[in-house]
C-alpha cells in the first residue's frame, strides 16, 4: 500500500512509518519536488541571506542519488539564486513558480513575459520600500517581491501596493503572497506546471510524486501530487498536507531517515 488510508498529521519519525515496511520500493518507485525557502532553509529576515549549509548539501545530493536522480526544486527564486544557494549542488529545478525549469540533463526552458509590462508597477514599488524602512524588494527581472518580515505591521499595506501595481497586468502577470512577502509573477504557470512537465520527463516518469512545501503557492504543487496518485507533505503550519512536519528541521530529519534506511 503506497498512499496511507486517510490523511493525519505527526512528527518526522510518525511519518516516516509509512515508509517503513518497503523503504526501497518506495525509493524505486517515487519522485520527490521539494520548495526551498521555510521547507529546507529556514526563513531569513534577508531572503538574500539565506544559504544551504554542508549537511543540507551533502543531504540532497545523496537524497538525489537514492531517488536515482528523480528528485527537483521547485521554488519561486531564481535558478540562478538557488544555484548560488545550494553550491556546488546543481539539481533539477524549477524556478520563478514555473517559468523556468532545469531538466535532469541540465537543458534550462523559460518562457519570456515582456518584463517591459514590469516598469511602471516597479517604480511604484521602488517609491513605496523607500518610504518604509524594513521593506526589501527582491528584484527577480520578471518578476518582484516585497518583503516584509522585518516590518510585519506593514503586510497589510504591501498587499495594497502590490495589488495596485499588477492591476491592468493580467493575465500577463499575477499576485502571488506567502510567508510575510507578496509577488507579482508571470501568469500561466506555477509550481504545478513545473511538476506537470518533470512528470512526463524519466526518471520522474510513472513514479508516484511526494511533494514538500510550506507556503501558499504549495497548494498547487499538492494538488499536482494528488492528481498524480502522490503524497503532499506540509511543513509548518500555513498550509494542509496529507501529513505535517513541524518546522525545516523536521523535513530534514524526515529526509534523512529516508534516505539513510537500509534497503529491504
Amino acid at each position: 500500500m503506497i498512499l496511507p488510508p486517510q490523511r493525519r498529521t505527526g512528527g518526522a519519525d510518525q511519518i516516516l512509518d509509512w515508509f517503513s515496511a518497503e523503504p526501497a520500493q518506495i525509493l524505486a518507485r517515487c519522485c520527490l519536488f521539494l520548495d526551498v525557502d521555510g521547507t529546507l532553509i529556514e526563513f531569513q529576515a534577508d531572503p538574500v541571506d539565506a544559504m544551504a549549509d554542508a549537511t543540507l548539501i551533502e543531504l540532497l545530493q545523496r537524497a538525489a542519488d537514492r531517488f536515482d536522480g528523480a528528485l527537483a526544486l521547485v521554488s519561486g527564486r531564481l535558478l540562478a539564486t538557488l544555484d548560488t544557494m545550494l553550491a556546488p549542488l546543481q539539481l533539477p529545478a524549477s524556478g520563478l513558480y514555473g517559468l523556468e525549469r532545469r531538466d535532469t540533463h541540465g537543458s534550462v526552458h523559460r518562457r519570456s513575459p515582456p518584463e517591459q509590462a514590469l516598469q511602471s508597477a516597479r517604480q511604484s514599488i521602488a517609491e513605496f520600500a523607500a518610504a518604509h524602512a524594513g521593506v526589501i524588494i527582491e528584484d527577480k527581472g520578471t518578476a518582484i517581491a516585497l518583503h516584509f518580515r522585518q516590518a510585519p505591521t506593514l503586510g497589510a499595506d504591501c498587499r495594497r501596493v502590490m495589488h495596485a501595481a499588477a492591476a491592468g497586468l493580467w493575465p500577463l502577470y499575477q499576485v502571488v503572497e506567502g510567508a510575510m512577502v507578496v509577488e507579482i509573477v508571470p501568469g500561466g504557470t506555477s509550481k504545478a506546471t513545473a511538476i506537470e512537465e518533470f512528470m512526463l520527463e524519466p526518471p520522474f516518469l510513472n513514479r508516484i510524486p511526494i511533494a514538500l512545501g510550506d507556503d501558499f503557492s504549495d497548494r498547487e504543487a499538492f494538488s499536482a501530487v494528488h492528481r498524480h496518485g502522490g503524497l503532499a507533505l506540509a511543513v509548518g503550519r500555513r498550509i494542509h498536507g496529507d501529513y505535517c512536519l513541524e518546522n525545516s528541521q523536521a523535513a530534514r530529519q524526515w529526509l534523512t531517515a529516508l534516505v539513510g534506511a537500509n534497503p529491504s
